[in-house]
């Protein structure tokens, strides 16, 4: 509802965080096939706006689309629909694409580099795509997307580089995603020590070498996700619900190690994760008088 300025007070009371966790917004980012998509099928009432056909094999409510025009059909029919509660776009990279196709048509171009508008056909794609992903936001609806995962290689300066692990999106379509979600994670393969079986994992937190994160903190009552959380099957709904709540205790990296399937980037971070760990258990010496 649009403020009035004849009759806006400004509040007395602080806003109290949100604590159901099917009303924030995640990005899930990994390796093709590795169960993105199967993840967040299984939050409640959740409908697919689906770019590729990922989900042939599943029970699901949603729409294949084509083009961006389908994408802002069903926003639009979604904003007046009080049905679903959570909205997923699957993948972000291709919706990304639609968009642009659907801005370099309006504009009679084939691509936003043919146009010699000083980067106005490039703004325009993104203000198309901020604009439509904000629209379903508004609805007061979670807004989760999926995306293919990359690794990027970074110059630290002189000679220097190093790699990150990040979603495969141009630099338009990152910025509007990331500022626009809460959460976003990275899936890997890693294997138990203990069993030596593969197992899928989900990276809550990342660092310099992969990126993940969340916002939230014990300040606002918003409990922290562990570093790692195991990738289920079946119950990887209630894991996430878990591990928002601040009930579920991760996976120790002491008991993961890099599996023929995990990309020397992410075997790197796992090093570095059992290394923060110790540094955290270490305990100072106490000083002689």
């Amino acid at each position: 509802m649009p403020l009035k300025l004849a009759t806006y007070k400004l509040p007395k009371e602080p806003h109290e965080p949100i604590m159901d966790p099917d009303r924030y917004s995640l990005l899930v980012y990994g390796v093709p096939k590795i169960g993105k998509t199967t993840l967040l099928n299984q939050w409640p009432d959740v409908f697919f706006i689906a770019t590729e056909p990922g989900l042939k094999a599943k029970k699901w409510f949603g729409e294949e689309v084509q083009s961006w025009t389908d994408v802002r059909v069903l926003v639009k029919t979604l904003a007046k629909s009080k049905r679903f509660k959570t909205i997923v776009i699957d993948t972000a990279e291709i919706a990304y694409e639609l968009c642009m196709e659907y801005v370099c048509q309006k504009r009679g171009v084939e691509d936003p580099t043919d146009a010699d508008d000083y980067g106005a056909t490039w703004r325009a794609v993104r203000d198309e795509f901020k604009r439509t992903c904000n629209a379903l936001a508004r609805t007061g609806r979670g807004v989760n997307f999926t995306s293919h995962a990359r690794v990027e290689t970074i110059n630290t300066g002189g000679r220097r580089e190093t790699q990150r692990i990040v979603p495969a999106l141009t630099g338009q379509a990152s910025n509007v995603i990331l500022g626009l979600v809460d959460f976003f994670f990275y899936l890997d393969y890693f294997r138990d020590r203990e069993s030596g079986e593969v197992v899928r994992v989900m990276v809550c937190e990342g660092d310099e070498g992969v990126l993940a994160g969340f916002r939230g903190s014990q300040e606002n009552k918003v409990a922290r996700f562990p570093r790692f959380l195991p990738l289920e099957e079946d119950g990887g709904y209630e894991v996430y619900r878990k591990g928002f709540l601040g009930k579920h205790s991760g996976i120790d990296p002491d008991k993961l190690k890099a599996s023929v399937q995990t990309s020397s980037v992410a075997a790197d971070f796992l090093g570095r994760a059992r290394l923060r760990k110790e540094e955290k258990g270490r305990v100072a010496p106490k000083r002689k008088k």
